[in-house]
């Protein structure tokens, strides 16, 4: 199912609902679109979900993040996948996705629902 165009600032994405492995809510694709997990129901979850990814977009948008199989790219660093904990809030580009949606939600009324 496609949701429609997610515009913030000059980035406008769009935001496709598909079937994620286990334990996945979204995904922000080297393209700058977005995807969301069809299992994630709650509006609240889901719309947080959308704008931590639509920090990532905007990374991507931006050249300052990218990834592949192997390793993600951030501001001109490589940093092996094998070796990390992906989504941790730890990691830089995690860190300005979750800013970035704290801002978005805090504008829209979205109470954050992602693990700190």
């Amino acid at each position: 199912m496609k949701l429609p165009l997610f515009s913030t600032e000059d980035l406008y994405a769009s935001v496709h609902t598909v079937d994620l492995e286990e334990g996945i809510l979204g995904k922000a694709l080297n393209n700058g679109n977005v995807l969301i997990d069809k299992d994630l129901v709650d509006p609240t979850q889901k719309q947080d979900t959308i704008n931590h990814e639509l920090g990532h977009a905007h990374q991507i948008k931006k050249g300052e993040l990218s990834y592949d199989d192997v390793n993600v790219y951030y501001k001109g660093k490589k940093f092996k996948r094998s070796t990390m904990q992906e989504g941790s809030a730890l990691l830089a580009w995690e860190k300005f996705a979750n800013n970035y949606a704290d801002k978005k939600n805090k504008k829209d009324g979205i109470k954050q629902t992602r693990k700190a």
